[in-house]
């Protein structure tokens, strides 16, 4: 898919479909071998042989680190061990950065867990802009230093510029379909099923 323009997004970092009792935003709890030799594996291969560039977070506590606010899961492992780096782009599993002060109960308000998910390698709230609506009030007061958010913005427009949609906002949906599903597709899919 990438090699047609598309940036694929690798998702749940990390440790999804572990969680306890099986609920979705339960703790997950993985010893340091699991995690490096089993979890994280995927995700290494997807950064460092298909040159992905996007991960979106999981939802649960890793070791009692939510994974949408914690710099030594999105910084340190993800970024820093794995190899995504500075270029690389994290996005929210929906309601993630709302997470942070309704379920997890790490922030007070919507700009602490803003700051927070930020802070920790968290680049684009999604499915809307909410919590991350503080982030310019929080570095008009200095709550938050601007070069965080600088960080992060120079993520997302990096991306958009490798895709070139400065220049060419708007797919041609006519060459989605030449690109996509094609015989090859096809088959391998079967192949992996």
């Amino acid at each position: 898919m990438q090699s047609n323009g598309v940036e694929c997004c690798a998702k749940h970092f990390i440790g999804h479909g572990s969680p306890l009792a099986g609920l979705n935003h339960n703790e997950v709890m993985i010893g340091p071998r699991r995690l490096r030799d089993v979890d994280t594996l995927p995700f290494r291969a997807a950064i460092h042989e298909a040159g992905l560039t996007t991960v979106m977070n999981a939802y649960h506590e890793l070791d009692g680190l939510p994974c949408g606010g914690s710099p030594e899961i999105l910084t340190a492992l993800l970024r820093d061990e794995l190899g995504l780096g500075d270029d690389g782009l994290v996005v929210a599993d929906y309601y993630a950065v709302d997470d942070l002060e309704g379920f997890h109960h790490v922030a007070a308000d919507k700009p602490e867990a803003a700051r927070l998910a930020l802070t920790a390698g968290l680049d684009v709230e999604l499915p809307k802009y909410d919590y991350y609506a503080t982030l310019a009030d929080q570095v008009r007061s200095g709550d938050l230093d601007e070069a965080v958010v600088d960080r992060s913005v120079r993520r997302v427009l990096r991306q958009k510029a490798r895709l070139g949609l400065f220049e060419n906002p708007f797919v041609d949906v006519r060459k989605v379909s030449m690109a996509m599903n094609t015989p090859d597709d096809i088959a391998l899919a079967r192949r992996a099923a």
